[in-house]
């Protein structure tokens, strides 16, 4: 028999951080306004955060992953209560393997990220340990959602949390970091809101009820919000429907959708706030905006824009595989020329999230489920590279690459911790990075050669940007004397980058359990996307997805 916490698994794991913060409020609201006391102090906030955030992994490792099937296909422990059925408005939320693999990444980075700031971030740690609570749930609750406009609700908690975390907390830009991060994120918000509102339009008119649900649900007659026949052109006519307008077809809505994804992830020319964001965070925000938070615009690519405009998707594909490559290139050459290590670091990321922005428009099985194993990777990876930064500068006050050197004398553990997350992020065979490197080459490579070789010296360049740093800030000659002095990691320093390194070179090494639950889910989109382009309803069907391989996909049920 099933307990209340086995038939809300998906729900307690995205709400238990923040009931954790909301009990924290509440504490202190009885103990000051009823007892007037002060309540606890900021240190056991932050104590509790962690506490909470390290439940919600293990809630999550042993209520998700353990109890995933990773032979099903379809949406996996799903839970829906009907909040406004006139509006089309529910509580649905259940995952599979891409989301339940994003999920995992995410409540183990959280409270990671909260120890690697430990002695970085001052008070008031109440309200930091709130932010960043409310944070986990809202990226969380976004990877889990199964309605539109309650994905909506938690993509944008995870903007107003990351402006806190990085005005409040960051550096002496912080405040106007995080206002330029809240503008580009506000833009990307309603662009979304309102290309979803002209596609809940078109479903409206379509099945005479209104429905935002992302999956079908049982026997429900309306067609989901994902099963909407958008029209491919202006002149096209649907059953039903009246002359649609321009901005009602496929190009449109997707130009709209891939804007605000691409402002989240971000994407090249849209990255205008994500280098002075990350510079001037706090490690822990560092590491949850650039490992986490960036990866909702890749996971909506393949959770709404793909599925909902196939046409567009293949329309577009060279525009946006066009990105990635100027963003691999343009990222790669930036890194070359910085001296700052933590904005090298920035767009050594840029251009990984533009690699697997092409691994995902190949449309090709391989290089899909490797763009989303080389989200993992890049999390992890990421994260390591920006703790370790962010201990050298607790010791040094300094990110200039010209102020360190020869630190592999004094801090043999550090160097060799940066130099197996500099491998991961490069993607050397053993590691995380290249299973995912791998299978985008080879996935990519049948659809476009020219393409998979651009983004290959791409990748080589941005390598060489980061083993350049690497290399003159651990190696060489141990000249400033404020280096000498350095003293290696301490244990819990140890411990924090060691919990990353050991899934990097698990996954390189036996990425089986990650591959098996991710591929049923690319399968079944691929085969989705290829059944609607073809579908003889739509006017202007009969567009073969040529970059489909029908051999490597399984046809679901």
């Amino acid at each position: 028999m099933l307990t209340p916490l086995d038939a809300n698994i998906v729900s307690w794991v995205a709400f238990l951080p923040m009931l954790t913060a909301l009990s924290l409020l509440s504490v202190r609201v009885v103990a000051t306004s009823i007892f007037n006391l002060q309540g606890l102090p900021g240190t056991a906030w932050r104590a509790i955060a962690l506490l909470g955030s390290s439940a919600t992994f293990v809630l999550a490792f042993f209520g998700l992953w353990q109890g995933f099937d990773p032979e099903i296909t379809d949406y996996q422990m799903i839970e829906r209560l009907t909040w406004i059925p006139s509006l089309g408005l529910n509580y649905f939320v259940g995952v599979d393997g891409i989301s339940l693999l994003l999920v995992m990444l995410t409540t183990f980075i959280v409270p990671i990220a909260i120890v690697s700031s430990w002695r970085e971030v001052g008070d008031p740690l109440k309200s930091y340990s709130v932010f960043l609570l409310f944070l986990e749930t809202g990226i969380v609750g976004a990877l889990v959602s199964l309605n539109a406009i309650q994905l909506y609700f938690f993509w944008e908690l995870t903007l107003i949390s990351s402006f806190f975390i990085v005005g409040r907390w960051g550096g002496v830009n912080g405040l106007r970091a995080a206002v330029k991060y809240l503008i580009f994120g506000a833009s990307g918000f309603f662009l979304m809101l309102a290309a979803t509102l002209v596609v809940y339009r078109l479903n409206l008119e379509q099945g005479g009820a209104a429905n935002f649900d992302l999956a079908p649900w049982l026997d429900l007659a309306s067609p989901g919000f994902l099963e909407t026949r958008v029209p491919i052109a202006a002149t096209a006519l649907l059953e039903g429907q009246a002359g649609a307008k321009w901005w009602q077809t496929q190009s449109w809505l997707f130009v709209a959708f891939a804007l605000a994804f691409a402002i989240k992830i971000p994407l090249l020319p849209f990255h205008g706030w994500y280098n002075d964001t990350q510079c001037e965070a706090p490690t822990s925000g560092s590491v949850i905006i650039s490992a986490l938070v960036a990866k909702l615009g890749l996971f909506a690519f393949l959770r709404i824009a793909l599925p909902l405009f196939p046409h567009a998707a293949m329309e577009l594909m060279p525009w946006l595989c066009g990105l990635a490559l100027a963003g691999i290139a343009i990222s790669a050459l930036l890194a070359l020329a910085q001296q700052d290590v933590k904005r090298l670091v920035g767009y050594m990321s840029l251009a990984h999230v533009s690699f697997i922005v092409l691994g995902i428009f190949s449309l090709e099985h391989h290089a899909v489920v490797g763009a989303v194993v080389h989200m993992l990777s890049h999390g992890l990876s990421i994260s390591a590279l920006f703790i370790l930064i962010g201990f050298l500068v607790e010791r040094r006050s300094t990110r200039e690459l010209a102020q360190f050197g020869g630190l592999a004398k004094p801090m043999p553990v550090c160097a060799a911790f940066f130099v197996v997350a500099t491998l991961a992020q490069v993607g050397v065979p053993g590691t995380s990075g290249f299973v995912g490197s791998f299978l985008v080459f080879l996935g990519s490579f049948p659809v476009g050669r020219f393409t998979t070789l651009v983004a290959l010296v791409g990748m080589v360049l941005a390598a060489c940007g980061l083993m350049r740093a690497v290399g003159k800030m651990m190696l060489g000659p141990l000249e400033a004397a404020e280096n000498r002095g350095m003293i290696d990691l301490n244990m819990r320093e140890r411990i924090v980058v060691l919990l990353l390194i050991v899934p990097i070179l698990w996954v390189g090494v036996y990425p089986n359990p990650i591959l098996r639950r991710i591929e049923p889910p690319v399968s079944l989109l691929l085969n989705g996307m290829a059944r609607a382009i073809n579908d003889p309803g739509l006017p202007g069907s009969g567009v073969e997805l040529t970059a489909l391989d029908p051999q490597t996909v399984n046809t679901p049920p």
